[in-house]
């Protein structure tokens, strides 16, 4: 099975802080934690779609969460893009959301004028 959306595959990872999923194509292993499980199986969003993300989308330093999101573009049937958060130093996996009208240039941190998300080259 694909999806991470059933009540199954969430209750197996309850159990750790984070699951380990390797990508036989890439021969690469992804760590997830609990959090970022838990939240693709209430947004019915399938593991082959993160792992997506973490290969072909744009990479940004998110400065409110000191993430790296890997954003996938209005690749979800709603229109909207998919965002994959990273701990930059652990490599895991801290969550996964819908961004409806992500606008990185239009984003500002509050108190401030910085932006939120900044595009890594």
């Amino acid at each position: 099975m694909d999806r991470l959306s059933t009540k199954e595959n969430v209750t197996k990872v309850k159990k750790s802080k984070v699951t380990k999923v390797e990508n036989s194509a890439s021969k690469s292993v992804t760590q997830f934690s609990n959090h970022a499980l838990e939240q693709a199986a209430k947004r019915g969003i399938p593991k082959s779609l993160a792992e997506k993300a973490l290969q072909k989308g744009q990479k940004y330093i998110d400065h409110k969460n000191g993430s790296i999101v890997h954003i996938l573009r209005d690749s979800l049937k709603s229109g909207q893009s998919l965002g994959v958060a990273k701990d930059p130093s652990s490599g895991v996996v801290k969550t996964i959301m819908k961004m409806k009208n992500f606008n990185p240039e239009g984003t500002l941190l509050k108190g401030t004028n910085k932006l939120r998300y900044e595009l890594i080259q």
